[in-house]
């Protein structure tokens, strides 16, 4: 009996090649797809993670504003927050609450703990489309101080604007105030103005600080408890004896 040899067709391969072609590119389609969609996804995470490490920079730095002014490179004296107008920063200000990882070091080492104030001088600027956050460590500066610290926070942003809440509908664009430089801010409000994501508002407390000792130029801080001393000083001097004066027994007693 004879023997055939079996096997495919010059015709049978080329189906064959054709549609394992078209099903290897229907499978790189969708991973791509897949790949792609993955990569947006952790980019627009990545985005959102740098856009609330800036909120809770700016929380940080608004929620511990104090009133203490400075001294520039060149002597001239600064509020302690200034935002608005012909200035170089959208806004400046003095922030108490740096904290000083040196303290811990027991006395008698060879580095010793380092004693430093814990105030700081902070300003953020717009440089074309980033948003960067600036610090010095000396709030009262020389011609020698150097340039302050830089850090970028965010990337993308078209524009921003800041409102100075004094009352409960009463908003200033700039600070301190053209109408009455007496005020004190009570918010913060923030507004982006991001490529991505469009507006985005955000309001930001301010603490209790009074006016004169907030509007002050240099040493508010300072002043306030030099004049809280010599207020008990002066008080002392008038009543050397230190007896109650008359009249405050009844009350107490009564209270």
């Amino acid at each position: 009996m004879k023997k055939t040899n079996t096997g495919f067709t010059l015709l049978e391969l080329l189906i064959a090649m054709a549609i394992f072609a078209i099903l290897s590119a229907m499978a790189y389609g969708g991973l791509n797809n897949i790949l792609n969609n993955r990569e947006q996804i952790q980019n627009r995470a990545d985005e959102m993670v740098k856009l609330q490490a800036l909120f809770n920079f700016m929380m940080r730095d608004f929620e511990q504003i104090i009133g203490r002014g400075i001294r520039d490179d060149f002597g001239d004296q600064h509020p302690a927050l200034v935002s608005g107008g012909a200035g170089t920063y959208v806004i400046e200000f003095t922030r108490a609450g740096w904290r000083n990882p040196m303290l811990h070091l027991i006395k008698g080492e060879p580095e010793g703990p380092l004693k430093r104030s814990n105030l700081q001088r902070v300003a953020y600027k717009l440089d074309e489309d980033k948003l960067i956050r600036l610090n010095w460590n000396i709030l009262d500066r020389a011609s020698d101080t150097g340039e302050p610290a830089a850090r970028m926070l965010f990337e993308g942003v078209e524009d921003i604007e800041l409102r100075f809440a004094t009352g409960p509908n009463d908003w200033e664009p700039q600070w301190p105030p053209q109408s009455d430089t007496k005020k004190r801010p009570m918010a913060i409000e923030l507004t982006l103005n991001t490529k991505q994501y469009g507006k985005i508002r955000r309001v930001f407390r301010v603490p209790s600080i009074p006016e004169k000792v907030f509007n002050a130029t240099t040493g508010g801080v300072q002043n306030q408890k030099n004049q809280n001393s010599q207020g008990g000083a002066n008080s002392a001097n008038n009543n050397p004896t230190g007896n109650k004066p008359e009249g405050n027994e009844s009350n107490e007693v009564g209270s």
